[in-house]
């Protein structure tokens, strides 16, 4: 299994990448983006339940938010471009209006121009919104497209990654998907969950009939706040 990184706290961005920069056994990094209403898209921690503050976040200008580690995504982008690893970015559009122009086909079609620029970063873009994974499977190029699921929005996108949370884990459905060569990245609330995960994994064996281990490991991924902890769990289970 890989390991990706969430942060739950602010963070400074040459502060991050110095962080996961030293960390040899992490596959990637998770965080969020949005527009604000001077139409600037930025780059924050990524939350389990982002959506009262993301509202807020949207109705301030960026000059009202950067001095609170905020980020404008063109230079997050500048500071991450020698990075190596995933870099996973969650969309989190606006509800659209009826009546109002679609703010989120704006959203895309802007990061679409920018990462033109960043075509060395190993990006993944994804969202939980329908409108916004669609913009991003019509509109965005040679990256890979994710779907964040939640229990709210159960639709299924023939996406190249899910980012599913550990509570709505299946082991019977995450097998059907890596044989389809799609990424799972199961978010964790605690490092403790691995184990019955692990544990589930190894009871229902047979469901990945066809797989090679090395397959299944490539395709799974960890989201975890806690990357050092969860690399010796995963080493000290892996027999």
């Amino acid at each position: 299994m890989n390991i990706i990184l969430y942060k739950d706290t602010l963070y400074g961005a040459k502060q991050l990448y110095d962080e996961v920069d030293s960390y040899n056994f992490l596959d990637g990094i998770i965080l969020s983006a949005t527009m604000t209403k001077d139409d600037k898209i930025i780059v924050y921690n990524f939350l389990y339940n982002p959506y009262a503050s993301v509202q807020s976040i949207q109705k301030e200008s960026y000059n009202e938010l950067k001095a609170n580690v905020f980020y404008e995504i063109s230079e997050f982008f500048e500071i991450f471009k020698n990075y190596k690893g995933k870099l996973i970015i969650n969309l989190h559009g606006v509800p659209n209006i009826i009546g109002h122009p679609n703010r989120n086909y704006k959203f895309v079609l802007k990061l679409r121009d920018i990462i033109k620029k960043y075509n060395q970063i190993n990006l993944y873009i994804c969202s939980s919104y329908d409108d916004v994974i669609t913009y991003i499977i019509k509109e965005l190029e040679n990256i890979k497209k994710g779907m964040v699921v939640f229990e709210g929005n159960l639709n299924y996108y023939d996406v190249d990654y899910y980012v599913v949370p550990s509570r709505m884990f299946d082991t019977k459905i995450v097998a059907q998907q890596l044989k389809l060569n799609k990424e799972i990245m199961l978010t964790l609330e605690s490092t403790e969950e691995i184990i019955s995960i692990i544990d589930k994994f190894k009871e229902n064996y047979y469901l990945f009939d066809g797989m090679s281990k090395k397959q299944t490991e490539d395709l799974l991924h960890i989201v975890t706040k806690s990357p050092k902890v969860m690399d010796i769990v995963l080493s000290s289970k892996k027999n």
